[in-house]
């Protein structure tokens, strides 16, 4: 047994907001109803948490590092993938990589904060 099939067992939901090219009365983009694509075969694994007290708001953020085969759509830091339920936002730009030399895949840093 290869060892990417024990750490790759993961499956999120990719959204994607989907932009008509108009915006509202404030610039806001508008979006029709998101579209929803499965994403399978990943590695998920905690990288940060925090906790911080500004005033009378407790914010607890986590992090977690994401790799995974490349998915069947572009992802950009403007998307949501679905974890578990839990809605986290991606940090940054996605990387993905191809090549004849290397493995292809996608990394990412998810992040989800409340309070």
């Amino acid at each position: 047994m290869r060892l990417t099939h024990v750490l790759h067992t993961e499956s999120v939901t990719i959204i994607k907001a989907a932009p008509t090219g108009d915006t509202d009365a404030d610039g806001v983009p508008i979006t029709d109803a998101p579209t929803q694509t499965a994403w399978s075969g990943l590695a998920i694994q905690q990288t940060t948490a925090d906790e911080t007290t500004a005033g009378d708001v407790d914010e607890v953020a986590t992090t977690y590092s994401l790799s995974g085969p490349i998915p069947s759509v572009e992802l950009t830091a403007a998307d949501t993938i679905r974890w578990n339920g839990i809605d986290y936002s991606i940090v940054g730009d996605p990387d993905t990589r191809r090549g004849r030399h290397r493995i292809n895949h996608t990394s990412l840093v998810l992040r989800r904060a409340r309070g």
